[in-house]
């Protein structure tokens, strides 16, 4: 490298610090989606327990007249 004066940076520096800055703030892009996805898969999870609860209900619900009846 070049004689560089304190305070001083080369252009080969800034490419440095810029590149880090842009891998930093695609890590936190990255972080970002994952976090999003996560969500995504627990409300469907939520929905998923949901659907199951109101499957047993109807399925007890069904049941219930065949005992009144029987």
């Amino acid at each position: 490298m070049k004689n560089v004066l304190p305070g001083m940076q080369t252009a080969e520096m800034k490419n440095a610090e810029v590149d880090e800055e842009e891998r930093l703030t695609a890590d936190e892009g990255e972080k970002a989606d994952q976090m999003e996805v996560e969500n995504e898969k627990r409300k469907e999870k939520g929905i998923q327990k949901k659907t199951l609860k109101e499957r047993k209900g109807e399925s007890e619900r069904m049941e219930e007249p065949e005992r009144s009846c029987g």
